[in-house]
Parts: C-alpha cells; structure tokens; sequence
C-alpha cells in the first residue's frame, strides 16, 4: 500500500472517530475524504470550524464548498493540483464575485450559488461562485 492510499483510509478512519473535518496527505482539509459527500446540509458549526483552519492556512489558501441535494463537501485547500481538481470536477468556468462578505452570508450565498469559494483577503473574507 503506498503512502497516500494510507493516509487516505487513516484519514477516513479519523473522520469516522472524530465526525470532523480531517488533514489529507496534499495538506488539504476536507470534510469527506478523496472529495465524499457528507449527507445533510452543511451547519454552521461545521462552516465555522472550517473558517478557523482558512484563518490559520497560509495567505493562498480558499474555503471551497459545494451543496446539493445529496449532500456537501469542503476543503480547505492551497494545493494547486488539489485545487484544480475541484475546479475540474464541481466549478469548470470561470469564477465570478470577489466581494466582501461577513460569515453570516456564507450559508446564504451557498444556497444560491451551489458551489462557492471564499478567500481570507487581508481586508476580510471574499466570495467567488
């Protein structure tokens, strides 16, 4: 088994015992591991655990989510594979937006979009969908 197999089912392991967001081997936090839907609408528990790892990533790092009817999925990535990976798969054009916003209109802008991305920029959080 190579390392990155590991660490994926390690990583899925943790998730199931701590019902949390987990670290991946591409220094990725994520809700589901290799890109799972979580059943359920995301919390706002979830969603501020979420920002607490943005604010402590480094300054390239985004919060990208996507909700749908079967459930969501987040990371917290600066990876550029990674990245792209989730651009490829959930948001293949380009993105829009960029405006300021509070944590509260988060949840709001996901319900309408689907699919957003949410930078901490040295002036507060901005979204992209």
């Amino acid at each position: 088994m190579n390392r990155r197999a590991f660490c994926s089912i390690s990583c899925s392991a943790l998730m199931l015992l701590v019902g949390g967001p987990v670290l991946s081997a591409s220094m990725c936090i994520e809700t589901g591991p290799g890109g799972a839907l979580t059943q359920g609408t995301l919390s706002q528990g979830m969603l501020d655990s979420l920002l607490v790892e943005l604010d402590k990533a480094p300054s390239n790092a985004a919060l990208f989510i996507v909700q749908d009817d079967d459930g969501y999925y987040a990371k917290v990535c600066n990876t550029p594979d990674q990245i792209e990976h989730f651009e490829r798969e959930h948001h293949p054009k380009k993105w829009r937006g960029g405006e300021k916003l509070s944590k509260g209109d988060i949840l709001r802008m996901l319900s309408q979009h689907h699919v957003i991305r949410v930078n901490n920029a040295a002036d507060g959080l901005r979204l992209f969908y």
